[in-house]
């Protein structure tokens, strides 16, 4: 529980920032989209992370966590890209594709190296 809340609380304050600092050079429509893309990417990344933790050291339930949680992600995106440009949303496609695309990948980096370091704590305990 401690690895997911500091996992939790690094990919918020990642996310918000590169929010912010992107979203101060998009008009309102793109920072409104950059905003649904992070609340969306957060949404599937926590329950990802959730997934992983719960399935390791269960053999194989580890591997089909890590593989749906990026069937998720792919999913996610490309119904999110369905959405956009099919219907009107009110939302800008660009901004929400390529954040999504972005801090999808920015959290699976930061969720290997969660990962990595939960492991090895639990190894010196």
């Amino acid at each position: 529980m401690k690895s997911f809340l500091a996992y939790a609380a690094v990919a918020l304050a990642l996310v918000a920032a590169a929010t912010v600092g992107v979203g101060a050079a998009l008009d309102p429509v793109g920072r409104r989209s950059l905003a649904w893309a992070a609340a969306i990417a957060l949404a599937v990344q926590f329950a990802a992370y959730a997934l992983l933790m719960w399935a390791r050291g269960r053999g194989n339930a580890f591997m089909l966590a890590f593989l749906g949680g990026g069937a998720a992600r792919v999913g996610v995106l490309g119904v999110a890209g369905l959405l956009t440009t099919q219907t009107e949303t009110g939302l800008a496609a660009a901004p929400l594709l390529l954040g999504l695309a972005g801090y999808f990948f920015a959290l699976l980096l930061l969720e290997g190296w969660f990962l990595r370091r939960s492991t090895e704590s639990d190894r010196t305990e």
